[in-house]
């Protein structure tokens, strides 16, 4: 870790699956086990999530790997291989096989030459658990492990869409739910408290962090509407509902203004890629 902390170890759930797949990025994905006081060096493992084994000398688990802890590792804020994905996602949602299994296919082939692995993608691809199925459920999972560096964005593709499966970690205080949202930081019920009190109310913790923030939805007919039918409809709706996100923003936070400032760059980060990913979008359905 370029922090200097020894105590984060990687998650068993991707690298069983990467294993599993004899996915090469493996190598580069994550540190292999240093210490040898378990016979465990050399090998790639991974923590279970809420599993809290003492491993500061690194004998039982792997690390973050060269391709993003490194002091030369890039801060990768939207990749082709993503843009790709999301191509991917709505050529199966708008049942264009083809050009969803060549932006899938292009997808996995740009993430392995960014990470120095041309040379691997094609025998990969030719993995019958990794090929091209047409299931949405295989696009998802590729993209789960191509977007590593950037988990926030899996977790939020597993939050509207489901994939790949997951298993809540152990020992949860959400009665085995995964969460579905972020708790409000205790900064701002202590200095925002009067507002909370006169609106929503001071939250309870572990309460509602299973439940769906309000961009999540099970409505089929606002996806088809969105990535098939009439696109423009649909962003048009989505950016309606980001502005009025904007001024309840600022009206909540009116009185404090650094966590006015932080949720402002919080929400600005965000809807410049929301902005970027409707933009191919509209150039996937203009074609």
């Amino acid at each position: 870790m370029l922090s200097g902390r020894s105590d984060q170890a990687v998650a068993s759930t991707i690298v069983d699956k990467m294993k599993a797949l004899s996915d090469p990025r493996v190598s580069v994905y994550f540190e292999p086990v240093t210490g040898n006081t378990l016979g465990l060096k050399g090998q790639y493992l991974g923590n279970a999530p809420g599993n809290d084994a003492e491993d500061s000398k690194k004998n039982r688990y792997s690390r973050v790997g060269s391709a993003y802890a490194s002091i030369k590792a890039p801060v990768v804020l939207m990749s082709a291989a993503e843009v790709n994905f999301i191509k991917a996602e709505v050529y199966h949602r708008a049942s264009n096989a083809a050009s969803a299994q060549a932006a899938y296919e292009a997808a996995i082939t740009q993430d392995f030459a960014a990470l120095g692995l041309s040379s691997s993608s094609a025998a990969y691809l030719a993995n019958a658990n990794v090929a091209y199925d047409g299931t949405l459920q295989r696009i998802m999972e590729q993209k789960w492990i191509t977007m590593f560096q950037a988990s926030y964005e899996s977790w939020v593709d597993w939050r509207r869409i489901g994939y790949p499966a997951l298993t809540p970690a152990a020992n949860n205080a959400t009665s085995n739910v995964i969460l579905r949202n972020l708790p409000y930081p205790d900064v701002e019920i202590n200095s925002n408290r009067a507002n909370l009190v006169a609106g929503p109310g001071i939250p309870i913790p572990y309460t509602g962090l299973s439940n769906r923030v309000w961009w999540i939805t099970n409505n089929s007919s606002f996806l088809t509407n969105f990535y098939k039918g009439n696109l423009f409809s649909g962003i048009s709706i989505f950016l309606s509902l980001q502005l009025f996100y904007l001024l309840w923003l600022e009206r909540f936070y009116l009185k404090n203004t650094e966590s006015f400032s932080r949720e402002f760059l919080v929400w600005r980060i965000s809807f410049s890629k929301f902005s970027r990913q409707n933009l191919i979008l509209k150039e996937i359905l203009r074609s």
